[in-house]
């Protein structure tokens, strides 16, 4: 009996031992799992960090760093669903953490949902108002949404924290775009490419600021530099072949196009400035293709519908012509002098031009 006893209360006393060892283990092995997948996290491994830091929670489940950490590694991974349900568990464990609010704001504009991004931006700056993220990311939930000049203060705020951040000059630069204040734009498009001259996507939206002033030239040298810096740019090839278009270089426009078409063959932009091309080259039934696959992807374009409408006129097909001409207006009421500008002629002398 005695040593029944006895091995009950070793039995007893292994299992308590256990558990204190383990309760003592647990949290050393969950903060051993969170530091590799932090270090998987720190050089762009987030994939690959997700399993350490689901451990980690395992371990122990009020690692409020682990679910962060997490929700930032699935957010790069592109799943924002289970990224915003990472930040929300965080938040729950530690409710004034500004960084957590920042990055669920940040999931919530990559799905489009901005007035949760702006909501969770702005209660991150409340809790630390020297967070230059926040206001970069909140001023991309204003731009989205039209308010270009909040979009601007919080940029302003941003550049102010920081600045020499390249990308926060190229967002107000496109703000400013988005308001038609050109001088400012230019002014905060050359200060980003001086801080950065690698990023090919500034002289892209440099460039397509100048083709918006009608500086078509100046368009396609910055075109010419970022296809330099990255020649898998589409929207680089596609803005060249544009801008070469309305100057009346034709065939290397086409080019360009043909180009972009290559690397994104379902761009509505490209094809969109590929008919455009084939109606200034009166490859009409070309023409009349491009437009039609453009709007396919995007039926609300004015400069696709008001295309394809010059190019069934010169098809004869007047009916068609006129409900292109005038959806094309609804959209945009001054859609018809762009093209004059452009070199194409009005709709009423598109008729007369022949069908190759």
């Amino acid at each position: 009996m005695k040593i029944l006893l006895m091995a009950t209360a070793i039995a007893a006393g292994i299992i308590i031992v256990t558990g204190l060892l383990a309760i003592w283990l647990m949290p050393r092995a969950s903060r051993a799992a969170y530091a590799i997948g932090r270090s998987l996290s720190q050089s762009r491994s987030y994939h690959e960090a997700i399993p350490f830091y689901t451990a980690a929670i395992t371990l122990n489940l009020d690692n409020a760093s682990a679910y962060r950490a997490r929700g930032i590694a699935q957010s790069h991974d592109g799943n924002y669903d289970e990224a915003i349900d990472d930040f929300d568990q965080a938040l729950l464990l530690r409710p004034d953490d500004a960084v957590a609010l920042v990055e669920r704001g940040r999931s919530h504009g990559n799905k489009q949902e901005y007035d949760l991004a702006i909501r969770d931006e702005t209660q991150a700056l409340l809790l630390n108002p020297n967070l230059t993220d926040a206001y970069l990311d909140r001023a991309h939930g204003y731009f989205e949404t039209k308010d270009y000049d909040r979009a601007i203060r919080d940029l302003d705020a941003g550049i102010r924290l920081s600045p020499r951040l390249a990308g926060a000059f190229e967002a107000r630069g496109a703000a400013y775009r988005a308001k038609k204040e050109y001088n400012l734009a230019l002014q905060d498009f050359d200060t980003a490419i001086c801080l950065n001259p690698q990023a090919a996507g500034f002289f892209v939206n440099r460039g397509s600021l100048y083709s918006e002033r009608g500086e078509y030239k100046q368009a396609i040298e910055d075109s010419d530099q970022a296809i330099t810096l990255d020649p898998q740019d589409s929207t680089a090839w596609n803005n060249r072949c544009w801008n070469r278009a309305i100057l009346g270089e034709l065939d290397t426009a086409l080019e360009d196009c043909n180009e972009s078409l290559a690397i994104s063959p379902k761009d509505s932009y490209t094809l969109d400035s590929r008919g455009f091309v084939y109606l200034k080259l009166k490859y009409n039934n070309k023409a009349v293709a491009d437009y039609r696959a453009a709007l396919a992807i995007d039926p609300k374009a004015a400069t696709s519908l008001y295309g394809l409408g010059l190019a069934e006129q010169i098809r004869g097909d007047e009916a068609a012509a006129n409900g292109h001409f005038t959806e094309a207006k609804k959209l945009q009421p001054d859609i018809a002098e762009q093209f004059v500008k452009w070199g194409m002629p009005t709709s009423g002398s598109a008729r007369s031009l022949p069908t190759p």
